[in-house]
This record gives C-alpha cells, structure tokens and sequence, in this order.
C-alpha cells in the first residue's frame, strides 16, 4: 500500500458550501475533524471560524476542497492555523499546491503539531520554508511530503533534515518524496506502520478487531 491520491464522485457535496458548515465552529470540545471532497467550498472562510471556535481539535484532515484544478482557499487556511493551538495532526491532500514559506510559517504556529502529512499532485514545496518549519516546531516527530517536485530536489532536503536532528531529535522522522514516482511503494514500506495506517494513507479503523481481543 501506498500514498495516492483519490478522486471523489459524491454529489451531494457540490451543494455544501462555506456557510453550510459555519456550525462546526460552535463544537467546542471537538478533537477530530476530516473534511473531504466538498467541492462548494472555495474561498474556505468557514476554516477560519471553525479553527477559532473549536479551540480542543487535535487531528485535522483536509482533502479536495473546492474544484481540483487548484487550491483557492489556500489564504483562509493560513489565516486559520495559528488558531489551532491544540493540533497535534494535520493531513493536507490538494493538487497543485504551492507550499510556500506563507503556508510554513503558518503551520509553526501550531506549536504543539506532532505529525504533519501533505500530499499535492503537481504541488511544489519551498525547502528554506520547510527547514525553517522544523526548526521551530520541536514536538514535531513526523513529516511527509509528497507533491510534484523532482526526486533530487525531494532527496537532498530529506538528508540535509534527517541528518541535522539525526541525534538531537532521534524521533523525528522525515519523508519527502515525488507523489507519483515508480520507488513510491518501496519507499511507503520504510514508514513505520503506525504512521503509514494512520496519517499517510487515513486508514479506516471500521470494524478493526480491538487490542487484546480473543476471538
């Protein structure tokens, strides 16, 4: 198994827009939020509303908001992260990002985030942004990038990372990598399964048999 990206087919969301999901922000002990395949949502204001009324999300997941041609609510999402004082994960999957040092410096506003997961089909990433993100993000031990730029590109920021926090921060494990590349499953199996199952490819835990069952 590896990352990739989906297409939704639902149709009822074309008909969900900003305003139809304002209510969310009135969750306050909300810890888990995952908004996928809402096409009606482009500008995403209701992101920022929703990131500063539930103040105890931990886990966010964001996939194909608006049309998938672009990614146009890219300056509500900047807006709404630094609201996110409790978020300890966040799953981004959107084509043709460009993950530049505004977006970064966003997301070191969450200083609490543990686990950062980005997957962008013909997406770009700025590598000074990303150095500086993990500089300044201490409790992150997870990070995943996986967008369109060129295998060196995504190799030579991968080792300038891990080799920097090789010793200082033996948890942190980094992945930069080309989306759609032929090396993507060999690489996927190097993940540790705990992140793989629950960040990198969202696994579902329906009908998962629980720790210690017996039957």
């Amino acid at each position: 198994m590896h990352p990739k990206t989906f297409h939704y087919q639902a149709c009822s969301s074309f008909r969900v827009r900003d305003e139809d999901i304002l209510c969310i922000s009135q969750w306050k002990n909300l810890k888990y939020l995952q908004l996928s395949g809402l096409h009606g949502i482009l500008k995403g204001h209701s992101l920022i509303a929703i990131a500063k009324g539930c103040i105890n999300l931990q886990q966010l997941y964001i996939a194909y908001l608006g049309l998938n041609g672009n990614c146009s609510y890219m300056l509500s999402l900047c807006s709404a992260l630094p609201h996110f004082k409790n978020l300890l994960d966040f799953r981004l999957e959107q084509p043709h990002m460009k993950l530049d040092q505004t977006f970064f410096s966003a997301c070191t506003s969450c200083k609490h985030l543990e686990r950062l997961c980005i997957l962008s089909k013909n997406g770009s990433f700025d590598s000074d942004g990303v150095t500086s993100f993990v500089e300044d993000v201490s409790s992150l031990i997870v990070l995943q990038l996986f967008t369109g730029s060129t295998l060196s590109s995504c190799r030579s920021l991968q080792k300038s990372l891990s080799s920097k926090y090789k010793h200082t921060r033996p948890a942190l494990f980094v992945t930069i990598h080309p989306l759609f590349h032929n090396e993507m499953p060999q690489m996927s199996s190097n993940i540790p399964a705990k992140h793989l199952e629950d960040i990198t490819i969202l696994g579902s835990e329906v009908c998962r048999k629980p720790p210690g069952w017996q039957w």
